[in-house]
């Protein structure tokens, strides 16, 4: 009887013994990230959990290799991992776009000679055990993760399954790249209600400022200003390959520090003792002086701004400028603004208590057009854009002061 019990006893502790391991074998990787140094934790036994083939002898053997994997990636202490992204997250203020960029990093950090595939994989994996709604769609070794969003996105493959909207991530990661005409969907939903992906730029990352300054001139009434803005440059790198999203996001993007405090101390001296109109006015000739192209024209794309990169770009068009007068508005003057989407023209309207001329109503209340873009070489406002007097528009961004 004693000699089974020790038997028995020897037994549990082996048995034992690579879970205590296993929960103690963590590991460091550091890398960068937008030049900032990453330091992240991972689980030993998360390498061993690589994509195989399947073993079986099937019609679809990808799917069951693709299953197979998910189900071992689950049993690895991948939440170590995990842990490190989301405390990044939190500290440089990542959106999910981020986030992911962020994750994809780690993981070419910590696995060597990734194929593409094997890294979509990985990533699939990591985004529904960190809580979003990820699918997998396949041809062959070809392999493509896709999450559900609520956002509008633009020029990227998306796909429709049960009422939601899934995009692919992995054709936004590798700009130029093409997607087979016809893809299966694994019919495996790891998370059915997981949170929605979001591009939305409501906050900017913190990553380490790169301030840059740049002059500009303006006339208003006879006089010649010149003032000194301070932008990020590490906004703008940021932003320069980013998921063309719906215009709304665009305007609710903020100002960086730099911009901001710089444009109150450039602006102050020249808007002192100005009544409402003519601070108005001031603003209008600002952003109605800077160099005009369509997109198309300037650089050969659609490209819509943050209010931040029309300070950077050479070129702007209509849509920037209202994301930047709308952004001045609210900062230097602290009134309510709005932003009209037209068919093919944005603009701005302000309210205020002093009767301007035309406006729209909102909110129960009129907001005076306040047109960024033209015409040049005026300063008047209070006019719809010349052909857009009676044409429908949706607002598509809005500020009230506190």
């Amino acid at each position: 009887m004693a000699d089974f019990w020790v038997k028995w006893t020897c037994g549990l502790c082996l048995f034992m013994l690579p879970v205590f391991l296993r929960g103690a074998d963590i590991r460091t990787e550091s890398f960068q990230f937008y030049g900032e140094n990453i330091r992240i934790e991972f689980a030993e036994n998360m390498l061993q959990s690589r994509p195989r083939p399947s073993a079986r002898r099937s019609r679809s053997p990808e799917k069951e290799a693709y299953i197979a994997f998910y189900k071992a990636y689950q049993k690895t202490d991948y939440q170590v991992f995990i842990n490190s992204f989301l405390k990044y997250k939190s500290d440089l203020k990542l959106n999910d776009w981020f986030f992911y960029q962020l994750m994809r990093e780690g993981v070419r950090a910590i696995y060597s000679n990734l194929s593409t595939r094997d890294e979509r994989l990985i990533l699939w994996a990591l985004l529904n055990l960190s809580g979003y709604e990820a699918r997998l769609t396949y041809l062959r070794k070809q392999v493509f993760v896709n999450v559900f969003t609520e956002d509008a996105i633009y020029d990227q493959p998306v796909i429709k399954e049960g009422g939601k909207k899934y995009v692919n991530l992995g054709l936004i990661d590798s700009p130029g790249k093409t997607m087979p005409a016809m893809l299966y969907l694994l019919d495996f939903v790891p998370v059915k209600s997981g949170k929605p992906f979001s591009f939305g730029l409501q906050t900017l990352p913190a990553f380490a400022p790169h301030p840059t300054p740049k002059t500009f001139s303006f006339e208003w009434q006879n006089t010649r200003y010149e003032l000194s803005v301070q932008y990020d440059e590490a906004v703008i790198n940021v932003l320069k390959n980013y998921p063309l999203i719906g215009e709304n996001q665009y305007i609710k993007a903020p100002l960086s520090d730099y911009a901001r405090q710089s444009l109150v101390e450039a602006f102050r001296p020249i808007l002192a003792g100005k009544t409402t109109p003519e601070a108005l006015q001031i603003l209008i000739a600002f952003t109605r002086s800077l160099p005009y192209q369509t997109d198309e024209e300037a650089y050969g794309k659609n490209k819509p701004m943050i209010a931040e990169e029309v300070f950077f770009y050479p070129w702007s068009d209509c849509e920037d400028r209202s994301a930047l007068y709308f952004h001045l508005v609210k900062e230097l003057l602290d009134l309510p603004v709005i932003v009209l989407s037209f068919s093919d023209h944005v603009t701005v309207a302000v309210h205020c208590e002093t009767p301007l001329g035309e406006y729209v109503k909102y909110g129960g209340q009129k907001y005076y057009l306040c047109d960024p873009t033209g015409p040049v070489n005026s300063t008047d406002i209070g006019r719809f854009p010349t052909g857009y007097r009676h044409q429908n528009f949706e607002v598509i961004g809005a500020c009230q002061p506190d």
